[in-house]
């Protein structure tokens, strides 16, 4: 079952959560940092969906949520930045609200991080996609995100 999201509901949504306009665009490819994939598991555990980005959007999203100076991302460069990808865990929770929306199933972010990187890694190269998107956000820059299923 293939499942597509409206790339003007994913930027109501982020604009929403983060105060500030958010444009998505539908993006060909995203190229996610292993440090931001989050689980999205059902009632019983089970791993069924993945949110992952590069770093860009990791930080950046993070940052103007939590309303820190977008100087910050750039100071942060090629390595994860703990702080931000803290912040970035609601984010995707946020996130994870697009697949409870779309399908019969209800997920949530795994609580405690713990999947195995190489099962979720799994679903992003071989699950079905459910977005990739590229979200220019104001003051911020841009990232990339995606999120896919076991589908």
């Amino acid at each position: 079952m293939a499942i597509a999201m409206q790339t003007d509901e994913v930027g109501d949504l982020l604009t929403n959560l983060v105060g500030r306009e958010i444009r998505v665009t539908q993006a060909d490819s995203v190229d996610p940092h292993p440090a931001t994939m989050r689980g999205l598991v059902t009632n019983e555990n089970e791993l069924v969906a993945v949110i992952a980005s590069d770093l860009g959007f990791a930080h950046r999203s993070s940052a103007a949520l939590a309303m820190i100076p977008a100087v910050r991302c750039d100071d942060a460069g090629d390595a994860p930045d703990d702080d931000l990808l803290e912040v970035y865990r609601e984010v995707s929770n946020v996130l994870s609200r697009l697949i409870d929306e779309a399908t019969p199933m209800r997920v949530r972010l795994d609580p405690g991080l713990e999947h195995d990187p190489d099962a979720m890694q799994a679903i992003v190269s071989a699950g079905s996609t459910m977005a990739m998107c590229e979200a220019q956000i104001e003051g911020y820059g841009s990232g990339r995100f995606g999120i896919w299923y076991q589908g």
